[in-house]
């Protein structure tokens, strides 16, 4: 099949992936031995230099025929294409000198032409865990240069409606500040929606929308032709990808240094055990929580901790509450979203028992509707129990300020929050606030300005929404707490905080030696959670098929 490919010969049969899979190897097989006169099915634990040489040449050249070929569509010509470096990555792995066997491969394919076939090769091939600790072993075989950091690129999404697109508003402008060039890179754009950012200048800020699909080979196509337009020195990644290592590994052969920004809470991440290794390919991981810094390093990572920048629009406004004066209205701010994102279903559960108590209470939700069917479940829900005059669906807005200021008590009921800009903003405008236990938040490490009950457990919130509305005195002094609580964040140092980080990475600062025993027994813990978590979800699943009989 490779030879019809390359050869512009119409192919009519169709195939499976594992029989195009068979096909390719069996062809890859046959195109060394025609070629090289070499027998890879014998030989290949013994290849010499110069054997890896001219096997990865041969490689090299029908790699780009493939390209080349009138036969197949763009697509497919990817996938033939990942899947013959693939083969010549099996060749890789059991050489008895894969660094050797893959400066080879560096000197011959680019950055993105090799990422994309590992991504096969490490998730469909099932090759991850090996190609990391290669990875992590033989970091001598990128081509890294020590140089000065001056043009950073920041990768994201879009510029609008969350908390990570606020924080970027906020923190470009230091970064500039201390004498950085800023390179933003999205996905979207959407100008009439979006945060404030600085003026385009070309000696300080450029802003740039990419082009292509999520495809691997193609993405990382522009990326490259990004960082060497720009000569970007570092990229911060503000995206926790599927893969994470793929992300370090294209840095590291494109000769740039790769931070990642890490906005989740850590059992966001934890279940998948090769993320251990994957971060200790980066050249340094940010958290937002000293647990989480502490979590990683160790597994000895260059783990840091920094808050994000409270960007409050209008601050300067705002001269305190008067928690005496009464509004009778309960918050929520954040988009309208599945369980498994902002979990925003159980505030209508919650206010149905506060109206129980209050009838005439209401709920201001403050957000986009980023899930529609959760929208319609939660509307259905107000409908059948009579809440129509209680909630307030309020869309989206920029400026929140002054919701926060006519309402009483902030509802949170979301399973996992990176920071929550939300959580802040209602510490700023000393609202107290309810919410579902987040025990990894550094914002709530204090205790104080919030009531927070059981995951899961919205009578205990309406109970505590309750207390807060009837209880005057309750709630002057969560109000108090707040504000107390969140100055500390306020007064940060952020730009003297991210300039250490910058020069350590610049500097390659050694890691200090992780512990060890700690290393194992997070490793322990975190494979007992997994089973029990593999467990969970089968019972789950036993009796959901009961329940369809």
């Amino acid at each position: 099949m490779l030879k019809e490919i390359i050869s512009n010969i119409p192919i009519t049969r169709q195939f499976t992936m594992p029989e195009l899979q068979e096909n390719l190897s069996r062809d890859f097989v046959i195109l060394i031995n025609e070629t090289l006169r070499i027998d890879v099915t014998k030989n290949s634990s013994a290849l010499t230099s110069a054997d890896m040489e001219k096997i990865v040449v041969v490689v090299r050249q029908v790699y780009a025929k493939i390209f080349e070929s009138r036969v197949v569509n763009p697509d497919m010509k990817i996938f033939v294409a990942n899947s013959l470096l693939c083969r010549l990555y099996e060749l890789w792995k059991i050489s008895s000198t894969p660094e050797l066997f893959f400066i080879k491969i560096r000197q011959a394919f680019t950055p993105a032409q090799i990422v994309a076939a590992l991504e096969l090769f490490m998730s469909v091939l099932q090759n991850q865990t090996w190609a990391l600790n290669f990875f992590c072993e033989h970091k001598n075989i990128f081509p890294r240069k020590q140089k000065k950091i001056r043009t950073i690129a920041i990768f994201w999404h879009r510029m609008y409606s969350g908390g990570i697109e606020r924080f970027l508003s906020t923190i470009i402008p230091i970064y500039i500040e201390i004498g950085y060039r800023l390179i933003l890179i999205t996905e979207e754009y959407k100008p009439e929606l979006e945060y404030p950012l600085p003026p385009p200048s070309s000696h300080s800020f450029s802003r740039i929308i990419l082009q292509t699909s999520r495809q691997v080979l193609k993405r990382f196509n522009e990326f490259e032709q990004i960082f060497k337009e720009y000569q970007v020195d570092l990229l911060i990644s503000e995206e926790v990808w599927y893969v994470p290592a793929l992300q370090s590994i294209f840095a590291h052969l494109s000769g740039i240094k790769l931070l990642m920004h890490f906005h989740h809470e850590l059992n966001f991440h934890i279940f998948d055990l090769n993320r251990t290794l994957m971060y200790r390919l980066m050249d340094g991981l940010v958290n937002l929580s000293e647990k989480r810094k502490e979590f990683w390093k160790n597994y000895g990572v260059r783990s840091y901790y920094t808050p994000l920048p409270i960007y409050i629009k209008g601050e300067k406004n705002f001269h305190g509450r008067d928690p005496k004066k009464f509004f009778n209205t309960i918050l929520y701010t954040g988009r309208v979203a599945r369980a498994d994102d902002k979990n925003t279903f159980p505030i209508v559960l919650i206010l149905n028992e506060v109206a129980k108590v209050i009838p005439n209470v209401k709920l201001k939700i403050v957000g986009e509707i980023f899930h529609e069917d959760v929208f319609e479940q939660m509307k259905k829900f107000i409908v059948e129990n009579h809440l129509e005059d209680n909630v307030e669906f309020c869309g989206y807005h920029k400026d929140v300020a002054p919701f926060y200021e006519s309402a009483d008590v902030m509802l949170n009921t979301s399973p996992s929050e990176g920071w929550s800009l939300v959580i802040a903003e209602s510490k700023f405008y000393e609202l107290p606030l309810v919410l579902y236990e987040l025990p990894d938040s550094e914002l709530l490490r204090d205790g104080k300005g919030y009531v927070a009950v059981p995951q899961g457990d919205y009578k205990a919130a309406a109970r505590a929404v309750i207390k807060i509305l009837t209880d005057t005195e309750f709630r002057c002094k969560l109000s108090a707490e707040a504000r107390e609580s969140i100055q500390p964040f306020i007064d940060y140092d952020f730009a003297g905080a991210w300039k250490k980080i910058f020069d350590d990475i610049e500097n390659d600062t050694p890691i200090p030696p992780h512990n060890v025993e700690n290393e194992k027994i997070q490793t322990f813990l975190l494979k007992e959670i997994w089973k029990q978590r593999a467990q969970t979800q089968a019972v789950i699943a036993h009796f959901q098929n009961l329940m369809k009989r």
